[in-house]
């Protein structure tokens, strides 16, 4: 017999549905609950959140928290609800959720007020609201996506990374944000900072610096020690931050790690 979990879920990029709405709001409800005094806003992210769009149909809530690491004792009462606990998920200072781990229905990403992202999933969903031209360019361009790639999310995102900078880059944001490198365009970009192929082993992960949608920089962490960090010349007065950055993140790290155990 074969495992339905080994197989991956088919992408599917629905009409919009009205319901996308009203679903979010009763489980923004139940979050703030979850969250009291730390939760300071819950907003409805994502293709779901744009009337009209075609989407894949999973609801986007993202979260603004005074503190992101208070969200840790949380964990037990998001699983009550259905939800496993990501961690950071490959970005800095997130908390990310899932709801549904074969057909997913939910995803909550949180971030501490402050963060780069919470302008950018703000201002990218704004975007489309008002450009129905721009939305129906991202609804034709994710239809496409979704029957050439029907199996591999990984493929699905990447294929959405120019668009979704496109509309990025009009809002101008100048925002330092750090970015764990998984896709094959900030792979490039680490290549491009090592002048090298970058090292695939155990323990490395590599960062990258991000003025709004522009790296800038970039560090090798080898476990919990920064072994390698570059910055771009014309951006020199960022080393400084991108250093408290980068010791932020790995203190961080620990106290997250600290709660697993």
């Amino acid at each position: 017999m074969v495992d339905p979990l080994a197989i991956p879920p088919v992408i599917q990029v629905v009409p919009y549905d009205p319901r996308w709405a009203k679903a979010f709001e009763e489980e923004a409800k139940k979050l703030e609950h979850i969250l009291g005094k730390n939760c300071l806003g819950v907003h409805h992210i994502g293709s779901t959140s744009v009337p009209g769009l075609h989407a894949k149909p999973v609801i986007d809530i993202m979260i603004v928290v005074k503190n992101i690491l208070d969200v840790d004792k949380a964990v037990e009462h998001f699983e009550k609800l259905g939800y496993s606990a990501k961690g950071e998920f490959g970005i800095p200072f997130r908390r990310h959720f899932q709801k549904g781990d074969f057909l997913r229905t939910h995803n909550i990403h949180i971030f501490e007020e402050g963060a780069a992202e919470i302008d950018n999933h703000i201002h990218f969903r704004d975007y489309l609201k008002t450009s129905p031209q721009a939305s129906q360019e991202y609804a034709e361009l994710k239809i496409e996506l979704a029957k050439r790639h029907p199996h591999n999310i990984i493929a699905y995102c990447e294929g959405k990374e120019g668009f979704v900078h496109k509309i990025l880059s009009l809002a101008q944001h100048k925002s330092l944000r750090l970015v764990v490198a998984l896709s094959k365009s900030e792979f490039r970009a680490v290549d491009e900072f090592r002048q090298q192929k970058h090292l695939v082993k155990e323990g490395y992960t590599h960062i990258l610096l991000f003025l709004g949608i522009l790296p800038i920089g970039y560090a090798e962490i080898f476990h919990d020690r920064v072994t390698m960090c570059v910055i771009k010349d014309d951006y020199a007065e960022h080393l400084k931050k991108f250093n408290e950055l980068l010791a932020r993140w790995l203190e961080h790290q620990k106290l997250f790690k600290r709660t697993l155990t």
